[in-house]
């Protein structure tokens, strides 16, 4: 990995001194209430403020002008015409080959917008499917309740009419 790319981090001292506060504070007098909370908060505050200050808040980040830049490299001649042609040759391929990659991967994310698009409106279409299923379900629930309601009355009323006479 080259040094560019490298992240600075500062010490990790400020933090398990700060730490260190609460851990202490915590074991050697009691946490009741809010201000023994907030004493602890200003001290561990000033413990990490002190030990920043004398750890140096970290590395300065590497200055642009340290890092030389990578130049693009000519390519060198073998003195073999064949073999030169041979690289060429190779070199183009593999130029082409990251074209077509590029390509592809356009092509993929254009597919994958189309297809995320097609199953928002084939779920759309399913929920409007549902919804009239359930209408329909519905107009049947309240047409078999009605006809159930009848042949009860009718039912009755054979009953009734039967025990007349």
């Amino acid at each position: 990995m080259d040094t560019a790319s490298q992240k600075v981090r500062g010490s990790v001292l400020p933090y398990y001194g700060a730490a260190a506060v609460w851990v202490a504070r915590a074991l050697a007098f009691d946490l009741y209430t809010v201000s023994h909370f907030a004493f602890t908060a200003v001290l561990s505050l000033g413990v990490y403020l002190l030990l920043r200050a004398l750890c140096g808040g970290g590395a300065a980040p590497a200055k642009a002008s340290e890092t030389p830049k990578a130049e693009p490299k000519k390519p060198e001649a073998t003195g073999n015409p064949e073999l030169d042609k041979m690289l060429d040759d190779g070199r183009k391929a593999i130029s082409e080959m990251k074209r077509l990659d590029d390509a592809i991967l356009t092509q993929l994310r254009d597919h994958g917008k189309r297809i995320r698009e097609l199953e928002d409106h084939i779920s759309t279409m399913a929920e409007t499917c549902a919804r009239e299923r359930g209408q329909q379900a519905g107009s049947r629930a309240t047409l078999v309740f009605i006809m159930t309601v009848i042949s009860s009355l009718g039912g009755c009323i054979g009953a009734a009419v039967g025990r007349l006479f």
